[in-house]
């Protein structure tokens, strides 16, 4: 490497790096010191929870889904988790030879999801 590149550090690439978590509290605190900048995303409201399960489960969305109890249900969880739970329905459905997934399907697999990530935390 020739001097005046060494001397012009500015003009080498940067050295990029970049982290992600679920669960913040799993972070020691030195680590913000090795980054930048934290960017933090908040878990989805209602409304993009909604939108997030009907986008992942599509042409596999029931008819009639009882929205009310997914909402409460997905309540807390991140976009990842959602995302997650609403594929393994799907597997489930095909698995057992099923065209849709039911409110009733999704469910316990969200539950299942929460205690993942409370299994993580003690």
């Amino acid at each position: 490497v020739p001097a005046q590149e060494l001397a012009d550090h500015r003009q080498l690439p940067l050295l990029r790096r970049y982290a992600a978590t679920n669960i913040p509290k799993l972070l020691d605190r030195a680590l913000s010191r090795r980054f930048n900048d934290v960017l933090r995303y908040e878990v989805p409201q209602p409304a993009d929870r909604k939108r997030l399960i009907a986008n992942v489960l599509g042409c596999f969305l029931a008819q009639r889904f009882t929205w009310k109890q997914v909402i409460e249900q997905s309540e807390g969880l991140s976009h990842a988790e959602i995302d997650h739970a609403c594929r393994d329905a799907i597997k489930d459905a095909i698995l057992s030879e099923q065209s849709k997934v039911t409110a009733a399907k999704l469910l316990p697999i969200l539950e299942e999801r929460r205690g993942v990530d409370h299994g993580l935390e003690g």
